[in-house]
């Protein structure tokens, strides 16, 4: 390493490369980029995590024990104690922090004589699938997340503003990439004409409302995103599979994720609870034709470009019953535009 590298640990993540959503996303992209720079770059990642190698394009990979395997949700709590644990006896410059909802709570354990960072995510506390115990819960976190962070990264506009307002600090906004993918179609039997809804089955994703309004559409909806969760066997139960919705379950292989984008009608985008979602951005990189939630996040991303906005289940079959037409030339920056706005936040 040169006089001028650093040794940065990313700590929040289930590990690289990502097999799970965006944070994942982002720290295999900036990880890669930093290592490639000469920087020493530690990814903690759950013991389960499929890679089992020890390092990925030059960057270390240290697992810690996930203890969500036996505990569900609150197992998150003590598999980011055992990262932080492991990480303060390692001697870096800089802890990432890639959100706050379960770290927060040990952040007596951060050295005091390091820099952290910690991008905010979205707010969590929005989120309905919370009850009003944990959802005071985490707006301590994320004030404790404010209050122990040397930095504070937006990936919204909006998020800056509530952070400002709220905190009175300046985060800078560093949203998310895109990359062009390969694509691959799936081995399983899909309709030729289909809308598209990839998504965690979460209730402020709004996919109840997306499922509802198929009662309203004949074009046959595709329906990504994992479906364990106790809400998702309700809507499977609600909306059973058949000719006119395909549930998929999680698809994390990239082609095959591209290949429903870049053939879908249209791409109903329902997250409403906060941020930029890499998801939208990689929808606008794939070209897709988007209808999206109607709240200031979406707006902000979108503009007019998009096919429309939503509220209620049969305003949103309106919107998907238009003729289509050809889809917007969206501008999406670039990951190597991102990582190098971290590299710059980070050192500079």
């Amino acid at each position: 390493m040169s006089t001028s590298a650093k040794r940065i640990a990313i700590l929040g993540t289930r590990g690289i490369p990502n097999v799970y959503g965006g944070f994942e996303e982002l720290a295999e992209h900036l990880a890669v980029y930093l290592a490639g720079k000469g920087h020493q770059v530690v990814v903690y990642q759950t013991h389960n995590h499929p890679n089992k190698e020890m390092t990925y394009k030059g960057v270390v990979l240290e697992r810690c024990y996930n203890a969500e395997v036996l505990l569900g949700t609150f197992g998150q709590f003590i598999y980011d104690f055992n990262c932080q644990w492991h990480a303060r006896k390692q001697h870096f410059d800089v802890w990432l922090h890639l959100g706050y909802t379960s770290n927060t709570i040990w952040s007596f354990l951060w050295p005091k004589k390091i820099k952290h960072v910690s991008n905010m995510d979205g707010l969590e506390w929005r989120r309905q699938k919370y009850a009003p115990l944990v959802q005071r819960f985490l707006r301590w976190a994320e004030k404790q997340a404010v209050i122990h962070s040397d930095l504070h990264i937006a990936d919204h506009p909006e998020m800056a503003r509530y952070l400002k307002d709220t905190y009175a600090i300046d985060a800078a906004i560093i949203g998310y990439g895109a990359t062009q993918i390969v694509v691959e179609k799936p081995n399983i039997e899909l309709p030729e004409s289909f809308d598209l809804v990839m998504a965690r089955m979460e209730p402020e994703n709004h996919v109840d409302v997306i499922l509802a309004s198929q009662l309203h559409v004949r074009r046959p909806l595709v329906v990504a995103g994992h479906i364990s969760n106790r809400f998702a066997k309700l809507l499977i139960k609600q909306y059973p599979a058949g000719k006119k919705i395909y549930w998929l379950g999680g698809v994390y292989y990239k082609p095959h994720a591209e290949w429903l984008r870049q053939h879908c009608t249209y791409y109903i985008h329902g997250h409403s609870v906060g941020g930029t979602n890499p998801s939208l951005i990689q929808a606008m990189a794939s070209g897709c034709r988007i209808i999206a939630h109607d709240n200031v996040f979406n707006r902000e991303i979108l503009s007019e470009d998009a096919v429309g906005y939503f509220q209620d289940a049969e305003y949103l079959g309106d919107l998907r019953r238009k003729q289509p037409t050809p889809p917007p030339t969206w501008t999406v920056p670039s990951w190597d535009s991102i990582c190098r706005a971290y590299e710059k936040i980070l050192f500079e």
